[in-house]
């Protein structure tokens, strides 16, 4: 009898969501299982006059429990020449709302490119610019820009696209939104053509209360932005997760993890690494394609004179996976950058931006921040719903949603600039959160946070995670041979109705 063995180092992780497969690699470590829900019913009684008391034990199995998933990613954006991706992104999208991968209809009025003028005699810095906070002259919502500054070099940079724009509408931003501006910011904005790119965006009962729009991710020539404004959902969409392990390649094992949801993710960046994330959820159920003869594996992308299979595997094409259709041929995965190695993100170069408007409670105003490691968490809180009917094993029906919270933490070393106070320090921060009359009075401090993953340089790879309100917690010392300070923060939404307290905005490296 032969018998194979499977190995987890020749696994593969692709991801099937709206007609679309793509591949994504993951470290080592990936872990997918599901169990039953069993009840055990015990005797417990005195012992009769012979001496004998019955111990006898039942069990009985209630209902399959829901899968549960787990696996890492490195971040990894990239530009093709024309737009910007991550390797990652489909993850994201599907977990912030989108139910529809495709080309986006005409008329969502997305902002593309965007130029400014004004701004005179601006500080140097970064200045994160949202349109609700300037004047526009029509109905445009839900953009936001990154506005750098330095010397004479200002750079304008669009993080989200947001909807309802017509080309050459203008936003005006005031010049105190702007240190030491001494006229207004008038921002030009060319909008997108509808039918021209493919998107993530929600196609059913989109929730006009998102400032963003319908559209969730969408690439765009000089950055990839994803929201989580289409999110405030019971049952987010599903997508279908396959683990193949190509040990035997003629017999490769093909796992399909059906109706996942993801229910968290966690970015994790430490000086020494390289940025990962943490992706956990759920799944109604796992399947054994090769068992079930759902798994065809020859060269090339199309079969014929057999039933049609779940999945197919291109033996000429590095075992790459597609989903086989009734015309006799497999949609094959999208497998962009995946070999490349110019997509890594190096963490030592990883910045923190703190801002706020409060400058009585906060002097400094804004703070820069090098980090030394941190973490950043979204979590869905979902809870799958499995009945509990006697006399028969139940099935899990699908997850819902709890309170959606991003938090996490950052850490690094405990600065002093000399020449002066209120210079935006590390130590800074801190006496200012501690101080009576300050800080310390704020029940709620109101910080706009933005984690510039990679740095905030140009045709580097890296991730921007936008958090416009943002609660800090008091940092705590950490005495090491360096003295670091450590502290947690959670981002909230502007009103209950909108999910607008996270985005991420990739810019990728040119393949």
């Amino acid at each position: 009898m032969a018998q194979s063995l499977y190995f987890s180092r020749d696994s593969k992780l692709y991801v099937e969501f709206s007609g679309t497969l793509w591949e994504i690699p993951v470290l080592d470590g990936f872990s997918f299982s599901q169990a039953t829900n069993t009840s055990d019913i015990t005797l417990n009684e005195m012992q009769g006059p012979d001496g004998i008391s019955r111990r006898g034990r039942r069990l009985f199995t209630d209902s399959l429990a829901p899968a549960e998933w787990s696996f890492s990613t490195y971040v990894r954006p990239y530009d093709t020449g024309s737009e910007h991706h991550a390797v990652e992104e489909a993850l994201w999208n599907i977990m912030a709302g989108a139910d529809t991968y495709g080309t986006f209809g005409a008329g969502l009025g997305i902002i593309a490119e965007a130029t400014a003028a004004g701004g005179a005699d601006t500080v140097d810095g970064t200045y994160i610019l949202d349109s609700e906070d300037g004047t526009v002259s029509g109905a445009g919502t839900g953009a936001s820009f990154a506005y750098s500054v330095d010397g004479l070099t200002k750079t304008l940079t669009v993080l989200n696209g947001g909807s309802g724009f017509t080309g050459s509408e203008t936003i005006t931003f005031d010049s105190d939104l702007l240190e030491g501006a001494t006229s207004d910011l008038v921002v030009t904005v060319t909008t997108l053509e509808g039918g021209s790119t493919e998107a993530f965006y929600r196609s059913t009962n989109a929730d006009a209360n998102s400032p963003y729009g319908a559209v969730v991710g969408l690439p765009a020539a000089d950055h990839n932005a994803i929201n989580f404004g289409q999110s405030n959902r019971a049952v987010l969409a599903t997508c279908n997760l396959y683990f193949v392990m190509e040990t035997n390649p003629t017999k490769p094992m093909v796992y399909k993890l059906e109706n996942a949801q993801i229910n968290e993710a966690s970015i994790d960046f430490e000086v020494d690494g390289i940025a990962t994330i943490n992706w956990t959820g759920f799944a109604k159920n796992i399947i054994d394609l090769q068992s079930a003869g759902d798994v065809f594996v020859q060269a090339g992308n199309s079969f014929t004179g057999r039933d049609v299979p779940e999945v197919i595997i291109n033996s000429s094409d590095d075992n790459k996976l597609g989903i086989a259709t009734d015309a006799n041929t497999g949609v094959m995965a999208i497998d962009t950058a995946v070999d490349s190695t110019s997509t890594f993100i190096r963490n030592r170069i990883t910045q923190m931006q703190v801002s706020t408007t409060d400058t009585t409670a906060f002097p400094s105003g804004e703070y820069n921040l090098t980090l030394t490691g941190g973490n950043i968490t979204v979590t869905n809180n979902i809870t799958y719903l499995v009945p509990e009917e006697l006399g028969q094993v139940n099935v899990p029906i699908e997850g819902v949603t709890g309170g959606r919270t991003v938090t996490g933490n950052f850490t690094c070393y405990l600065t002093l600039d000399t020449t002066g106070a209120n210079k935006g320090t590390s130590v800074d921060l801190f006496n200012d959160m501690t101080t009576v009359g300050k800080g310390l009075d704020k029940v709620v401090n109101d910080f706009q946070v933005t984690f510039q993953i990679g740095g905030g340089v140009a045709g580097t790879p890296r991730l921007y995670v936008t958090c416009p309100k943002v609660h800090i917690e008091v940092p705590t010392h950490s005495i090491e041979d360096v003295i670091s300070v450590e502290t947690g923060f959670g981002a909230y939404t502007e009103d209950f109705d909108k999910a607008d307290e996270f985005t991420l905005t990739y810019f990728g490296a040119t393949l």
